[in-house]
């Protein structure tokens, strides 16, 4: 009985903790798997006093005071995703429409570093505090509709152009 114990009994409990262990840290989360928290903006276009689901031909938009691309040529866009600033409470992005035409959007945001875990740290949790625009080209209006960045795609921006 002591034999059956050593050859079958106590390899199988090695076996038992070993996979205990070894499956403890395979619920640590994919650091990659999530992405990162972006504001997602959907396109509207206002005639007059109707609203209707909208598409802008062409569209890029670069951020200051880097003048960084974060939106190069895209056509036909009904919706899209552009990152905050980590490194300030003030995002400010140009969208360009055509070879002379663009807007200036500059949000002010908050940004709150959250503990993730020790692979993967922190990540930003940001949210709108305030938005401003001009209004000198297509861009008439912006509507928040949800202040917090994520990364599901869930809308934030309502842009009406005309």
């Amino acid at each position: 009985m002591k034999k059956f114990v050593k050859i079958v009994l106590a390899p199988m409990v090695a076996c038992l903790l070993t996979g205990a262990i070894m499956s403890s840290c395979a619920g640590e989360s994919d650091c990659s798997v999530a992405g990162r928290a972006m504001l997602w903006s959907s396109v509207y276009k206002l005639d007059g006093a109707t609203v209707a689901d909208g598409m802008l031909d062409s569209l890029t938009v670069t951020t200051l005071p880097a003048d960084i691309i974060l939106l190069n040529k895209a056509e036909n866009v009904t919706r899209f995703g552009l990152p905050l600033r980590y490194t300030s409470d003030t995002t400010t992005w140009i969208f360009h429409y055509g070879a002379q035409i663009s807007d200036t959007v500059v949000i002010r945001h908050t940004n709150t570093p959250e503990f993730v875990s020790m692979e993967c740290g922190y990540e930003m949790k940001q949210a709108i505090v305030g938005i401003s625009y001009t209004r000198m080209s297509l861009l008439d209006s912006i509507r928040i509709t949800n202040s917090g960045t994520n990364t599901n795609e869930t809308k934030n921006l309502e842009l009406f152009f005309r």
